[in-house]
């Protein structure tokens, strides 16, 4: 496998080199057949493991994993157990090395599927490739790799945005301490979905069982597929565009996209709790704490407009 393959489907914890990994389509495109994945899902079935828990756990060699005894142990503490299946499943032939010379220039850590492989520079950094190795099948026959909010099979790659930022989102709850992330927008995003659930633990369900389809549809609630599918990739450009030093495509397309979110999310009508949460990570962002306020304005005279010729007609 090439070394931009290699890239695709691993947790890059650094600078990432990449080329034409995610495919964009502009919104001029055709949108009438996404309903059908229109070629942005590799896979609308992910895939379902027939073993148990305990059985997947059965297999695993604890004794030769006793290198990384006190991460694994925290993993168990913090992952639920109905959603270990894919932790275990992985950890029965899971190697660990030293990163090699030359992929040690572009990158700290990296999860390489194929092979089953964590490959790190540096120790801190196995915390959030772990979270990878806990999400991650890979189709052996296909050569396709779903994992967590990704899917790709090395020509493209759809969620990897997402799939980062909420990769470390959950190795900092789990681990606190963590290496520096390099996705600080992505997780931003990914905290704003996780506002979606009643609990969040509903996520973590899709994240751990490599489910992009199903985290999908949960959002169809909320918005339209194709508003949904086209934001994904919003978040796929941010991830590819922000190591590009003087690129405003990143920081227009954050702004967007939590833009959108909070305008989805007003219409789902939520607990005043929750509402205070979604809108104090808004504020962390100057720009899209101005915005917001607009749209919220909007909202309530739109709500308070309809609330009135509706007492009007009764």
């Amino acid at each position: 496998m090439g070394l931009e393959y290699i890239i695709v489907l691993s947790g890059i914890s650094g600078l990432i080199l990449t080329k034409n990994i995610v495919k964009l389509k502009s919104h001029s495109a055709n949108l009438e057949n996404l309903s059908k994945f229109d070629g942005y899902l590799i896979n609308n079935k992910p895939f379902v493991d027939p073993k148990t828990v305990e059985e997947r756990k059965e297999k695993v060699d604890f004794a030769r994993l006793d290198k990384i005894k006190k991460e694994l142990t925290r993993l168990e503490e913090f992952i639920p157990t109905e959603y270990r299946k894919t932790l275990y499943r992985n950890l029965e032939t899971l190697k660990i090395e030293d990163m090699n010379t030359f992929l040690s220039l572009f990158a700290y850590g990296c999860y390489f599927p194929p092979a089953n492989t964590i490959s790190i520079k540096e120790e801190i950094v196995l915390r959030h490739e772990l979270f990878h190795l806990a999400s991650i099948y890979w189709d052996e026959e296909k050569k396709e790799a779903y994992g967590g909010f990704r899917q790709t099979n090395g020509k493209v790659t759809i969620g990897i945005g997402l799939d980062e930022g909420y990769t470390d989102v959950l190795s900092e709850r789990a681990f606190i301490v963590v290496p520096p992330s390099p996705y600080e927008r992505e997780k931003h995003i990914a905290k704003l979905f996780e506002l979606f659930f009643d609990d969040p633990k509903e996520m973590q369900g899709y994240y751990y069982n490599h489910n992009l389809p199903g985290f999908i549809h949960h959002m169809e609630q909320f918005a339209p597929r194709e508003d949904i599918i086209n934001t994904i990739l919003k978040i796929d450009a941010i991830y590819e565009f922000n190591r590009v030093i003087g690129n405003s495509i990143s920081s227009l397309n954050f702004i967007n996209v939590e833009l959108s979110l909070y305008e989805w999310f007003l219409k789902s009508n939520p607990s005043i709790i929750k509402q205070a949460q979604f809108e104090r990570l808004l504020n962390e962002n100057l720009i899209v704490s101005a915005r917001s306020k607009i749209i919220k304005r909007k909202y309530n005279n739109s709500f308070e407009e309809e609330q009135n010729n509706q007492r009007k007609i009764g």
